[in-house]
């Protein structure tokens, strides 16, 4: 068999197993124990096209090694091993697996021992919580014993903060400004400084969130199913009358009956919210849009006017309902509501209670920093002044994606990078680049791309990827949102390459060796797209090497000065 239908085989060979098992190895091994190998320059003419597939896969011997290792693999597997245990051993076996459901029923009754725990301790928490909140809203002054804090820096810290201290009352005294109530904008800073909840927060959102005053975590009564309350407070505001707008979250905390061994303590399986009590032509989470209908008989045109859903964090107290009547949730629908799930969570696990380390940042754990990630830097070595300024032309759908535009935006759908400010375009045509070198902001592949987060419920979020000769960025949804990037610097490889379903599951590897992971589309093939950016990034870096190290040498290889020349 020639070289090339010997290749040909042997990828067609690789393309009928499926899930580690060859599709059709026992039709293989029949064919082989009838017909044998064909000799060599013999064709099989006639039989179905998976005859002729298999009598090639028998006839070579590195496809045949190939399958053998597969066939290896898949007999070492948990369950075959189980499958060759006596009669005996198995029924023994399931003999533990009651004892393990019974474990399962102990547990949970543990977690409703720590859920009855969690009640006890929160009203020893509420009035350090009410307290606090005297503070932020002004109705309370703190005295000096409480507004005392040691720092590591105690003795630099006191001195600079009573020359600080000084200059602020001189400069009071002189310009007669008074003092702010309490800590203005308290709750509406926290929810800037939380990814999760910026996320959800529009423009039109922050005035309204500029009056919340406090959030509280209520637990349910003994006797009662597990659940706990959200209540948000509000001051008098122009937009509802609702003093409070509230959101239960129904938990369960017993093994499922169809698959107890899955069970790892309460999970949250439903969400309620509240009607909020708008004031007249301030309901953010509808907006009023005119469309244009044309009668079919008489030929006339009208406008009509009607409301729609509009993108708001306040569409929280609107949830979606959990499915209980066996109905399964589209893929959308589960998404959306685990988030919601994730949300009321982190409200009730981290906000609250550490409120004032959300306010300052210290408690604020940037998961995509961790892996990597970092915010866009004005500057940067000189790459981020590139991508400054807005550009003509700029598409609608982008407008929609990021209305405001930050300086430190890039202009996502151009070809092309803006000269650095600052540099003349003599300087820029002085440095000519090679024809295959690729610019810093050219835009490669902009799509949809999906990460997984590193919170609790490792939720897949939707991100808008635009990947570039040198690295890659994710801008979240919703406008304003502040975009991450992932420099190739910083990363090692693409790994863990999986196709399940419609999605294909891949893994980054920075060079610290954490791991992000994510997914695509199959037809996107977002992560044979990032390979080959990282590749020609690393081939681009190596050659910058080489031509520094020949530059650095060529100064020592040149004569002196002066020196004589040859004749």
């Amino acid at each position: 068999m020639a070289e090339g239908s010997r290749n040909k085989s042997i990828q067609m060979a690789d393309n009928s197993f499926s899930d580690g098992v060859p599709a059709d190895s026992g039709e293989a091994a029949k064919n082989a124990g009838s017909t044998g190998q064909l000799a060599a320059g013999e064709t099989q003419l006639e039989g179905s096209p998976a005859e002729k597939l298999t009598d090639q896969v028998m006839q070579n011997p590195q496809v045949l090694a190939a399958l053998q290792e597969r066939l290896d693999n898949v007999s070492h597997t948990p369950s075959s091993y189980i499958e060759t245990l006596p009669r005996a051993v198995k029924r023994r076996i399931n003999a533990l697996k009651q004892l393990q459901v019974r474990c399962a029923h102990i547990e949970a009754k543990f977690y409703e021992e720590v859920h009855d725990l969690e009640r006890k301790y929160a009203a020893l928490y509420q009035p350090l919580f009410d307290k606090r909140r005297e503070f932020i809203t002004g109705d309370v002054e703190p005295t000096d014993a409480e507004s005392e804090w040691h720092s590591e820096n105690e003795e630099e810290d006191k001195l600079a903060g009573d020359m600080k201290n000084k200059v602020v009352i001189a400069e009071k005294a002189a310009a007669g400004e008074p003092d702010p109530r309490g800590i203005p904008e308290f709750w509406f800073t926290i929810f800037r400084n939380v990814d999760m909840l910026s996320e959800l927060v529009q423009e039109y959102d922050e005035p309204i969130l500029k009056h919340l005053q406090d959030i509280k975590v209520k637990f349910s009564d003994p006797g009662q199913p597990m659940s706990f309350v959200l209540e948000f407070h509000f001051e008098p505001n122009d937009y509802f009358t609702n003093p409070v707008l509230t959101k239960t979250y129904k938990m369960k905390s017993e093994p499922d009956k169809a698959d107890p061994f899955s069970f790892e303590g309460p999970e949250i399986v439903d969400c309620d919210g509240c009607t909020i009590d708008w004031k007249k032509g301030r309901n953010v989470t509808v907006k009023t849009i005119k469309k244009k209908q044309k009668h079919k008989g008489r030929g006339t045109v009208r406008t009509i006017t009607k409301q729609v859903p509009n993108e708001s964090f306040f569409n929280f107290f609107n949830p979606l309902k959990a499915s209980g009547d066996g109905e399964s949730l589209d893929e959308d629908s589960e998404f959306t509501l685990a988030s919601d799930f994730e949300i009321g969570h982190f409200f009730r696990e981290r906000i609250v209670p550490r409120a004032v380390l959300y306010f300052t940042g210290e408690a604020i754990e940037d998961d995509d920093n961790v892996c990597g990630w970092g915010r866009f830097e004005e500057g940067e070595e000189g790459e981020e002044e590139e991508l400054e300024g807005d550009e003509e032309g700029e598409d609608e759908d982008d407008a929609e994606v990021n209305p405001k535009k930050e300086p430190s935006q890039p202009a996502e759908c151009k070809q092309q990078a803006k000269p650095a400010a600052g540099r003349t375009a003599g300087a820029a045509a002085a440095a000519p680049r090679s024809p295959d070198m690729k610019t810093p902001g050219e835009v490669l592949r902009e799509g949809e791309l999906e990460k997984r987060s590193d919170s609790l419920f490792q939720l897949w979020k939707k991100k808008r990827g635009v990947l570039t000769p040198d690295r890659l960025r994710l801008f979240p949804a919703g406008p304003g949102a502040r975009p991450k990037e992932l420099r190739f610097h910083s990363i090692l490889k693409v790994d863990c390459v999986e196709r399940t379903g419609k999605y294909v599951y891949f893994t980054i590897v920075t060079t610290d060796r954490k791991e992000i992971d994510f997914r695509c589309a199959g037809e996107s093939c977002w992560n044979a797209a990032i390979t080959l950016a990282l590749i020609d990034f690393q081939n681009r870096r190596a050659l910058e090497h080489f031509r520094s190290r020949q530059e650095r040498a060529a100064p020592a290889a040149q004569p002196e000065p002066g020196a004589a020349r040859a004749p």
